[in-house]
């Protein structure tokens, strides 16, 4: 029996958090939500995690700078980081990529999409939506 990979999902929206939920409970994996950066940094020091999806516009912190946080401690520094957001413009995408993110994903979420990310950064194939 394999071990299911676990993803810290970072997004203010409540009701997002859970439909994301959903999908990747559906794909195979683990996940645990939360609403802002502060939190899911707190969160991610205490858990071990195999990757983190951080939506960008949020009220307390940005996600560019939350990715930055990430990226400059020690103890998470090398675990992946997907961006999820509505901005879509290749200076945002630029944005995500310098701060440290290894992907990037524009709402509405496409699950094949995600899917094919996951696997693609987690190496592991989870098969057919």
């Amino acid at each position: 029996m394999s071990v299911r990979k676990k993803i810290l999902h970072i997004d203010d929206d409540d009701s997002l958090r859970m439909v994301v939920a959903g999908i990747l409970d559906g794909l195979g994996y683990d996940s645990e939500g939360a609403p802002s950066v502060k939190e899911g940094f707190i969160l991610a020091r205490s858990k071990r995690f195999d990757l983190i999806l951080m939506d960008v516009q949020m009220p307390d912190e940005d996600g560019y700078a939350g990715c930055r946080l990430f990226k400059s401690d020690p103890m998470l520094k090398r675990l992946p980081i997907i961006m999820v957001t509505s901005l879509d413009r290749l200076p945002d995408v630029n944005t995500a990529f310098n701060s440290g993110a290894r992907d990037y994903i524009v709402k509405p979420i496409q699950v094949e999409i995600l899917q094919g990310k996951l696997e693609k950064i987690l190496n592991v194939a989870t098969g057919p939506v």
